[in-house]
């Protein structure tokens, strides 16, 4: 193939691409997103603590240096009693 022929072709492709993607974005708009964005939230939110807890444990010298000298509660070590 001639590479002015690729061109053609790569541009027929990256328009079908952009055809297909506008109309899944379409159908996603109109099928009901905001319920799909508030389940998306939610899972996000109840989940953000600790997914960040997990990161900073095992990556959290890779990118802070520094000491922690005040005092903390950790939930493990807390006892409830009713």
């Amino acid at each position: 193939m001639s590479s002015g022929c690729s061109s053609k072709y790569i541009l027929k492709f990256l328009q079908g691409s952009l055809t297909t993607s506008a109309k899944e974005y379409e159908d996603l708009m109109s099928g009901g997103y905001d319920s799909k964005f508030t389940t998306y939230a939610d899972a996000m939110a109840n989940n953000a603590a600790k997914i960040v807890d997990s990161f900073i444990k095992d990556n959290g010298n890779k990118y802070f240096s520094c000491l922690i000298t005040e005092p903390t509660l950790c939930k493990s070590s807390m006892q409830y009693t009713t």
